[in-house]
Order: C-alpha cells, then sequence, then structure tokens
C-alpha cells in the first residue's frame, strides 16, 4: 500500500524504481504467506492424525511414533519458514517508512509491527514443538535458526521503534 501511495507522485520520483521493487517483494510475501497458512494447517492436521494412529502392538506404536515425529518435523519448518517471510516484510516496512511517502508511514508501521508480531509468533510456534525432536543434533540445528532470526527479528523492531519515534515522535 505505502509504495502504491508513493508510486506516480513527482515528490518521490527519485524511490519510483525501488518502491516498485519494494512492492513486488511485498506481494511476492504476502502469496507466500498465503501458502504457508494453508501448509501450517495442514502441518497441524498431519500431527493430530499421527497421535490418532492405533498403538496397541510395538509395530503400530513405532509407526505412530515416527508418523509423530515426521509431522513435528512438518509443524516446525513451516513456522519457522513464516518467521523468515515475517523478517523479510519488517525489512520491508523500514524501506517504506524510510522512502516512501509520508502521509503513508503509519501504514508502513503498521505493516512492520505485525510483521514482528508474526515472526514472534511463529518462532514461538517453532519452539513449542522442538520438545518433540529426539535428536539433540537436530534439536540444536532448529534452535539455533531461531535464534538467529530473533537475533534479526530485534535488530529490525529497534530500527522500527527509531523510525516510529522519529516520524511520529512516538516511544
Amino acid at each position: 500500500m505505502v509504495a502504491g501511495l508513493t508510486l506516480g507522485r513527482q515528490r518521490y520520483a527519485e524511490v519510483a524504481e525501488h518502491m516498485q521493487e519494494l512492492q513486488s517483494q511485498a506481494h511476492a510475501l504476502r502469496h507466500l504467506a498465503e501458502r504457508l497458512m494453508e501448509e501450517d494447517s495442514a502441518a497441524y492436521l498431519g500431527v493430530v492424525a499421527a497421535y490418532a494412529l492405533p498403538r496397541t502392538t510395538p509395530e503400530e506404536r513405532e509407526k505412530r511414533q515416527e508418523a509423530i515425529l515426521q509431522g513435528t518435523r512438518e509443524a516446525i519448518k513451516v513456522p519457522l519458514a513464516t518467521a523468515q517471510a515475517s523478517l523479510e516484510l519488517l525489512a520491508l516496512a523500514i524501506q517504506g517508512v524510510d522512502k516512501g511517502n509520508e502521509n503513508a508511514c503509519s501504514d508502513a508501521l503498521v505493516a512492520g509491527t505485525l510483521a514482528s508480531g508474526g515472526c514472534q509468533g511463529a518462532l514461538d510456534n517453532v519452539l513449542i514443538n522442538l520438545d518433540e525432536l529426539e535428536d539433540p543434533e537436530e534439536y540444536a540445528g532448529y534452535l539455533a535458526q531461531v535464534q538467529e532470526i530473533k537475533d534479526k527479528e530485534a535488530k529490525l523492531a529497534l530500527e522500527l521503534k527509531v523510525w516510529r519515534k522519529a516520524r511520529l515522535g512516538d516511544d
């Protein structure tokens, strides 16, 4: 929206190419988010279905446990991808505040705030599912990815806060 309100305005002609690219990236992220939302629902249903498998024989228990593990891995991977997409959107929102139409800066700030919350929420979903993993190396690998995204999100959220103060005078 911010890019759309910036493009075609003489005052912002020098950033038109940048805004066009920002708009294109934001649209791609929206489509990715829609797909991830569907994948997240499917992952959740997969875990639920795995827990509903019979477990009366050793073979059934083994099959059930493997299905739970595979479902859990998917329930980790999808929100991890969602967190990454949210992080990218947060970065785009900051660019919108920086270079976009000043009259739409609050829209970019809102987008950034929502992206930050989406990133944090997705990482929470990753963390809650990690306890189901049995392999310590796999657990540590995902935990490292979570920490890396958290660190980037915190840095960008702080940058967004600085922009909020600069544009709106608000802490």
